[in-house]
């Protein structure tokens, strides 16, 4: 495991240390956690800016995302980004693939 040394404001820190206190962790638990989760929805962020640039496609995104293709398409429909295909391409798609 790296080390990461941030400075944060006075309320950050308190409001840090009032969720330690409540959820019942240590700090270093409690930031892993935030970052972890302020990584993936950076990530997440990035490829759907792409994704709706036209940069990449739902597959580049989902891999950029850490996601899979599936959870990309969703998230792509949740935020009205046009992933280039439509539900009824996909329908057809699949069909194709099963027979």
């Amino acid at each position: 495991m790296n080390v990461v040394t941030a400075r944060v404001e006075e309320e950050t820190y308190k409001n840090l240390k009032y969720l330690m206190r409540v959820e019942q962790v240590d700090q270093a638990e409690l930031v892993r956690r935030l970052l972890d989760k302020a990584v993936a929805e950076e990530k997440m962020k990035l490829a759907l800016t792409k994704l709706r640039e036209h940069k990449i496609n739902i597959r580049k995104a989902a891999e950029l995302a850490g996601v899979s293709y599936v959870e990309m398409f969703d998230k792509a429909s949740q935020e009205d980004v046009d992933s280039g295909y439509s539900l009824d391409d996909l329908i057809s798609f699949q069909k194709a693939c099963v027979d």
